[in-house]
């Protein structure tokens, strides 16, 4: 994974290997890339002594609800713009 945007020393990197590890059981070959996503790496680059405080793990489970999250946010975003484009000519034709 490319970190070039942010500057982290060796310890946060091993950090973030393990929080990916983690992340693999879940997303197995996506995990880099979900862990790329997530706010995660600003938050840490930002206060890492926070995000130290914590263990891999918590910010695995992080990741993981925040990626959801946003994928099922996706998900109803489109739902609502399919029904809404079905229900735009009917509602018209009522007017």
């Amino acid at each position: 994974m490319n970190y070039s945007k942010f500057q982290f020393d060796e310890l946060d990197i091993q950090f973030l290997g393990y929080v990916q590890i983690v992340l693999e059981r879940y997303y197995k070959d996506e995990a880099p890339s979900v862990l790329a996503k997530s706010s995660l790496l600003k938050r840490l680059s930002e206060d890492p002594i926070y995000v130290h405080h914590y263990d891999e793990e918590y910010w695995a489970e992080y990741v993981y609800r925040e990626y959801e999250q946003k994928k099922a946010n996706n998900i109803n975003m489109k739902y609502y713009r399919e029904v809404k484009q079905s229900l735009c000519p009917k509602i018209l034709l009522l007017q």
